[in-house]
């Protein structure tokens, strides 16, 4: 079992994690190739607006306990989501594109959240939204 202080002191390149922060581009979903060994792509979304947030902690904690051959994609971007509006939809900001693009590409979805009022933050009520 791992303890908190095993969790600090691991190297941050042990985690299988890539961050959002770049591209700010959509990059567009990757195709899979056959000729290519098949990776398990997993997006973390972190729903915390704080950049030291616990939730923050866990998506990390859970990068470095990966199998080979899974690698986990962590949107940190929230705070740029803005509120769902139909109107938008044909031409989203570049971190909604980012998000729909990560989405369609990932294998699995892990949300790290913290409880607001019984319910999601409303942050990460607009990213489900679009």
């Amino acid at each position: 079992m791992t303890t908190p202080q095993q969790t600090q002191t691991a190297p941050p390149s042990a985690a299988r994690a890539r961050n959002s922060a770049l591209p700010l581009e959509p990059t567009g979903a990757c195709p899979r190739r056959d000729d290519q060994p098949s990776v398990t792509r997993i997006l973390g979304i972190v729903g915390s607006l704080r950049h030291d947030s616990h939730n923050r902690k866990l998506l990390d904690a859970a990068a470095r306990t990966l199998r080979p051959g899974t690698e986990m994609v962590l949107f940190e971007r929230i705070k740029e989501i803005p509120p769902f509006d139909e109107d938008d939809e044909p031409d989203p900001t570049p971190a909604v594109a980012w998000l729909r693009a990560q989405i369609a590409d990932a294998d699995a979805v892990l949300i790290a959240t913290p409880e607001y009022n019984g319910s999601l933050p409303g942050q990460l009520k607009n990213a489900l939204d679009w």
